[in-house]
């Protein structure tokens, strides 16, 4: 892994992601979202994850790609790029990671 790459990423996500711990599955979740192709898709490849899209969206907005990946993948991205982060992306890191870990059985 390239670090230019990771800090990249880093710096995308965290302006554009969300970290969260999805309510109904107990996973670790990313999400990001957004119009502009040719960096979805770099950042698809970078995370191996699968780019959606393009998603229509209603009136004259602009369509865009969203990539929402979630469990083991997503907490191992989460903290790779933890110390790269932010002071609020870490807190949403922090918490999602905490209590993913308190979940008896997880996946």
């Amino acid at each position: 892994m390239e670090l230019n790459e990771l800090r990249w990423a880093a710096g995308l996500l965290e302006g554009e992601g969300c970290f969260y711990l999805h309510k109904n599955t107990n996973q670790p979740c990313i999400v990001v979202g957004m119009t502009d192709y040719d960096v979805m898709q770099r950042l698809a490849k970078f995370l191996g994850v699968t780019l959606v899209g393009p998603i229509k969206r209603e009136g004259n907005r602009k369509q865009y790609w969203r990539i929402n990946f979630a469990g083991k993948h997503a907490a191992a991205w989460a903290m790779t790029l933890y110390s790269l982060m932010g002071q609020r992306r870490r807190a949403a890191i922090a918490a999602m990671l905490s209590a993913w870990r308190s979940i008896p059985a997880r996946s």
